[in-house]
């Protein structure tokens, strides 16, 4: 009996635990013309989670965020980044630290002011490949993963159960 409560305690805490993924562009170009920086956020816990967000960046800034994230669902952060011609064509980094729950995830972001120019390069490319495609990839392997040790340790209780009713009966007859 003493096993099976160890046993428990073990499945809980298992499938209990959680993590979560920040997705965001490795750069951005700061012009008149594009100023939004896009940020993906997956909760892969089994409740929903506060979302608290704090950014550094050389600019004036506005963050547009939901309060929190439900229960394994993605949810998209849009900070608007104001343009600071005093910056011109200087490249800063920018942190990015993203709490959920407990946890905190930190990203660093290359932020290119430059007003004028006709380079949208960065920006294209953050924008064809912000790194969500790697990171779905993880989401979906940790889900599958997830998925498959719910299901091993399903075939461990079922068999445990068995065997303790089996014994259980017994003892009766």
């Amino acid at each position: 009996m003493r096993v099976l409560g160890i046993f428990m305690f073990f499945l809980l805490a298992v499938t209990t635990a959680s993590a979560f993924l920040v997705s965001v562009p490795e750069s951005l170009v700061i012009n008149e013309k594009s100023n939004e920086l896009t940020i993906s956020v997956f909760n892969d816990s089994n409740e929903s989670l506060p979302l608290n967000l704090s950014f550094f960046a050389p600019a004036e800034f506005k963050v547009i965020k939901p309060d929190s994230v439900n229960a394994n669902s993605f949810e998209e952060i849009k900070i608007e980044i104001q343009n600071n011609t005093e910056l011109k064509n200087q490249k800063i980094v920018s942190s990015l630290n993203a709490f959920l729950g407990e946890k905190k995830e930190r990203k660093e972001i290359l932020l290119h002011f430059n007003p004028e120019s006709a380079d949208e390069s960065i920006n294209s490319a953050a924008e064809k490949n912000p790194g969500t495609g790697l990171a779905t990839t993880i989401i979906i392997s940790q889900q599958v993963l997830g998925i498959l040790v719910d299901l091993f340790l399903v075939i461990i209780l079922a068999l445990l159960s068995l065997g303790f009713i089996s014994r259980l009966m017994k003892r009766i007859y």
